[in-house]
């Protein structure tokens, strides 16, 4: 899938607080042209909340495994 670098000031270097995060979908403008570029704006809805859980569940995971 997609993915969309969040952060980023220096296209040449990845620092360190540059988080990855997954689109989910894209929604762009409904007369979007690409040869005017008129409008030329998209949503991103990002796949945070699927993440979310995919963190949580390896945090529960290793918490059930120390008892």
């Amino acid at each position: 899938g997609m993915t969309i670098d969040i952060g980023i000031h220096n296209r040449n270097f990845k620092e360190s607080w540059v988080q990855t995060r997954t689109v989910d979908k894209l929604f762009s403008h409904e007369k979007f042209n690409g040869n005017t570029i008129q409008y030329d704006i998209t949503l991103i809805k990002l796949n945070v909340f699927k993440e979310f859980f995919f963190i949580l569940k390896k945090i529960i995971y290793l918490f059930v495994n120390l008892i």
